[in-house]
């Protein structure tokens, strides 16, 4: 037979393999299961993405549209960072709260009349980077871990977050405004201020987190298992 008599078969009826069309509530469904098995380690969309059409496969869920998929996305993208602020937050102490919060309220003015140093000199301390070695550069390094500890943010408060994404709040925390910082709801700023505290003294949360070593730099968090490197 001439190859320009073959025909070419047509693709199988999704249906005829089991496979439905995506309903709303299969849709909610896959939102929620990203929001629980994927966006307490995974804040990449493409990455999420992937996850979303992997189960809809294991499902035998039809593919979405793509502008359906990317709301779907980005609804497990939210949801899932507001029910990790929550836990992060709530495993915070009201005394450890009220520390790292004073860290971005203005202080008060002295008998003089002179603004007091109050916490945001302090945060700005430790947000800042050390200059060239030195007795003195060290003696500040030292007085800036001694404020972060002074914080007292549990050593296991991330025990359970993907590094990459402790990294990415304290990123956010490392330049927002004391101003702005304040603007989030209390379980955003919290969980962000204590992740830059936590980035800021990576020494004291190795046997937490599993990590036997660390270059020390503060604008890097913990790696997860980085000792069986």
């Amino acid at each position: 037979m001439d190859g320009a008599d073959e025909q070419v078969p047509p693709d199988p009826d999704p249906s005829a393999l089991g496979f439905h069309e995506c309903s709303v509530a299969d849709a909610d469904a896959l939102a929620e299961w990203l929001v629980e098995h994927v966006n307490q380690v995974e804040h990449r969309a493409e990455r999420v993405r992937e996850h979303l059409l992997a189960r809809c496969r294991t499902e035998r869920i039809e593919p979405p549209t793509t502008r359906r998929v990317d709301r779907i996305v980005r609804s497990a993208l939210s949801r899932g960072e507001e029910v990790l602020f929550a836990r992060i937050s709530g495993r915070l102490s009201e005394p450890v709260r009220a520390r790292l919060l004073a860290l971005i309220v203005p202080g008060g003015l002295d008998e003089d009349g002179g603004e007091l140093e109050g916490g945001p000199a302090i945060l700005a301390s430790i947000r800042s980077y050390p200059g060239n070695v030195s007795l003195n550069t060290m003696l500040t390094e030292i007085a800036k871990l001694e404020a972060v500890r002074e914080v007292g943010v549990p050593a296991d408060v991330f025990v359970d977050v993907a590094p990459k994404i402790v990294t990415g709040w304290r990123g956010r925390a490392a330049v927002e405004s004391p101003s702005h910082l304040r603007d989030h709801p209390p379980q955003v700023t919290l969980t962000r201020l204590a992740a830059l505290l936590f980035c800021r003294c990576p020494g004291d949360h190795r046997h937490a987190r599993g990590v036997a070593e660390f270059d020390g730099a503060p604008d890097q968090c913990p790696r997860r298992g980085a000792g069986n490197q």
